[in-house]
């Protein structure tokens, strides 16, 4: 995943830099203890706190919600990567691998906390020694009512083997160049 980040940040600086695009990948500490993939640097010098994905299997937004999840007030629970922090913008590559999509941090920041809101109202604090959270396979838990076409589920993660929960957004429901906007991948 590491590769292909580098190279998208490589494409929008080289190929978008007109657009405002000056990207400086986060360091392994950064990237470790404040979840920052990438800093946007302005004109100013202030590094903005960027996160950026590259996916394979679908063409949504994913977005680590709370990982790893063992319910609500489980002391081991922890709140996920990519909403601990509002960032400034989160970058997406898409599933074919053509397209960078470039959202705003503070629609993805809103639209999480919505969901988070909508699944607690619905479903509320998760027992996971209970069926069906204990099977050890994915759930959906949330097909969102509130944001159409955005979901929720309960994964379990391939290599630690624990729960947690991850947020689906497509990116149809964004509004192009106000909270999305699209650019060709440049292979170089």
């Amino acid at each position: 995943g590491k590769e292909k980040e580098d190279q998208v940040i490589k494409c929008l600086n080289e190929n978008y830099s007109d657009m405002g695009y000056n990207l400086m990948p986060g360091s392994f500490m950064e990237d470790c203890n404040e979840k920052t993939d990438c800093w946007q640097v302005t004109a100013s010098g202030k590094k903005l706190r960027s996160a950026i994905k590259a996916r394979v299997s679908k063409n949504d937004i994913l977005v680590a919600m709370r990982d790893p999840y063992y319910g609500n007030s489980h002391p081991e629970t922890k709140i996920g990567r990519d909403v601990l922090y509002e960032y400034f913008q989160y970058i997406t590559l898409s599933q074919d691998g053509e397209t960078i999509r470039v959202v705003s941090g503070k629609i993805i920041h809103k639209i999480c906390n919505q969901l988070w809101d909508e699944l607690m109202n619905d479903i509320g604090d998760i027992d996971m020694s209970e069926h069906p959270y204990n099977k050890a396979r994915p759930i959906n838990l949330l097909k969102s009512k509130a944001r159409p076409g955005c979901e929720l589920w309960l994964h379990y993660d391939r290599w630690k083997g624990q729960p947690k929960i991850l947020g689906f957004i497509p990116p149809s429901i964004l509004k192009e160049n106000k909270e999305i906007k699209y650019h060709k991948f440049i292979h170089s």
